[in-house]
């Protein structure tokens, strides 16, 4: 029987612990024992599991490729433009000034 006092943060915690492999013995049976008693909890655990992946692998990706050189963040760069100032003209309209 699913323990009352316990949260869907608490399943979080557990979860993103578990995938992120920085959980102890007692918190992975705890774990189970959610995944074998809600159905709830195996559907977060599946959509966490999930997220991990896809993030794994945008990261892993983006990690392999290094940024091009006009993208970098170099503070020498020239600084970027602020946006072209509207003006109000007669009748309502707005023009780029």
């Amino acid at each position: 029987m699913p323990d009352k006092n316990q949260t869907p943060r608490d399943l979080d915690t557990l979860t993103w612990g578990y995938l992120d492999g920085d959980v102890t013995a007692a918190q992975v049976s705890q774990l189970e024992e959610k995944l074998l008693t809600s159905e709830s909890a195996r559907e977060t655990f599946v959509e966490h599991s999930q997220l991990h992946a896809m993030l794994h692998d945008f990261f892993r990706t983006t990690r392999a490729q290094p940024a091009p050189a006009e993208e970098s963040c170099d503070t020498a760069a020239a600084p970027l433009e602020p946006p072209a100032r509207k003006r109000k003209r007669r009748g309502g309209k707005s023009s780029a000034a």
